[in-house]
């Protein structure tokens, strides 16, 4: 809901015969029963974008979601869009990128209004962390860098609405062996 009571929501979806997924959102006034049509986030004919989540802020809407790499199981980029609206019209769409190329897809993301200008989005991602090997000789022991572990890590970044990153920041280093995912949900 934003602060008017209308209620905004998103979803991924061929549309029109596509044959990539796009993001797309409607608005919706639960007083009248009215809504608006759906609205085309991001759609480029070439990538799929799915798993989208949104928050809204100031008479703004925030859309995070992620390029699905259709090409490697092993990169996944997750952007935002800050929109302006009024009523259920849409009057700009801007899109930024935050995350990184990764070993494995971003594979779960989150948003939430933190004020009035600045909001927050949480993600995993796959990365690489160093594995060490305990060896023991006559002289002691020591741990030796021997390759590498990749594991889901937790990670947010705060964003203001002129797209300025506030804090940015991995808030959990995964050291499971088993690599288990990890599921994010914001309040």
């Amino acid at each position: 809901l934003d602060s008017s009571g209308q209620i905004v929501y998103v979803w991924s979806a061929y549309k029109d015969g596509n044959s990539k997924y796009g993001i797309y959102l409607s608005i919706a006034n639960p007083s009248s029963g009215s809504k608006s049509a759906p609205y085309e986030v991001k759609y480029d004919g070439s990538n799929d974008y799915v798993l989208p989540c949104v928050t809204t802020t100031n008479g703004n809407i925030i859309v995070a979601y992620q390029l699905k790499n259709s090409t490697s199981a092993y990169s996944s980029k997750v952007y935002y869009n800050i929109l302006e609206y009024s009523g259920t019209t849409i009057s700009s769409n801007n899109e930024y990128e935050h995350g990184t190329e990764t070993r494995n897809g971003n594979s779960t993301t989150d948003i939430v209004t933190l004020s009035n200008s600045s909001f927050v989005i949480v993600w995993t991602d796959y990365a690489q962390h160093p594995r060490y090997n305990h060896h023991c000789h006559r002289g002691g022991c020591s741990n030796h860098h021997s390759g590498w572990y990749y594991y889901q890590d937790i990670e947010f970044i705060v964003k203001d609405l002129g797209g300025s990153t506030l804090n940015n920041q991995r808030t959990y280093e995964n050291n499971d062996t088993n690599s288990h995912e990890h599921k994010l949900c914001l309040p």
